[in-house]
């Protein structure tokens, strides 16, 4: 008699918890904040595998990565511009950007997706992708 009060006891905390946790996760799904989301998530998941990094990266950043991985020699050393620090893209985008080394002292190159801001001291234009984003690279001999 008592193991069967006690086999009743556990099934109802386990229909409690249970009923609970599903509750939690309606809640969940339908939040306000999630507005828009699961649209892109969908057209992640169809995405093929290029497709799925453009729309992690942005299309334009992504393009302008991948030219610059080809077009800098291997083992150099480049510096990220026109990114907010700590921003998310920026590290993505060093990830990407691998066998190459980041640094923010004296780089080879100085990437810069997007606008142009101002060449430093020591760096020229070294080439472009239509407007995509600019690579400076430090001059002979400095």
């Amino acid at each position: 008699m008592k193991n069967s009060l006690i086999h009743k006891n556990h099934i109802k905390v386990c229909m409690i918890v249970l009923i609970m946790w599903c509750v939690l996760w309606i809640f969940f799904l339908f939040r306000e904040d999630k507005s828009g989301q699961y649209g892109l998530l969908v057209k992640f998941y169809k995405a093929a595998g290029y497709e799925k990094y453009q729309l992690i990266y942005g299309k334009d950043l992504y393009d302008f990565l991948l030219f610059c991985k080809k077009e800098i020699p291997e083992g150099s050393t480049y510096c990220l511009k026109n990114f907010d620090d700590f921003d998310v893209k920026k590290v993505r985008s060093q990830y990407l950007l691998w066998p190459l080394r980041a640094t923010k002292v004296d780089p080879d190159f100085i990437i810069l997706p997007g606008e142009l801001i101002d060449i430093p001291e020591n760096y020229e234009m070294c080439f472009q992708l239509d407007g995509k984003g600019y690579v400076l690279s430090r001059k002979v001999g400095t």
